[in-house]
């Protein structure tokens, strides 16, 4: 899967992350009950929301690491 995200404070540059295998998330919850990402299923990146603490993409090469009130836009360029 191939999508491309906006980042806040890079100049409106587009990422573009190539062969996405994961999205790792952290929720809104209390420090204490939250100890480590939670797994994003790929195949509901449809229903991804902006509104989350921390964001995790992982690719076969990479991986990008955004805290929620930077990412301001998430954008799905192939879907397989």
């Amino acid at each position: 899967m191939k999508i491309e995200i906006l980042i806040k404070g890079l100049t409106n540059r587009i990422t573009t992350i190539d062969n996405l295998t994961k999205i790792q998330i952290k929720n809104n919850l209390p420090i204490e009950e939250l100890v480590s990402y939670e797994d994003f299923p790929l195949d509901s990146i449809k229903e991804l929301s902006l509104g989350l603490l921390e964001y995790k993409f992982i690719s076969d090469t990479n991986i990008v690491i955004v805290k929620g009130e930077d990412l301001k836009a998430i954008i799905i360029t192939n879907q397989d």
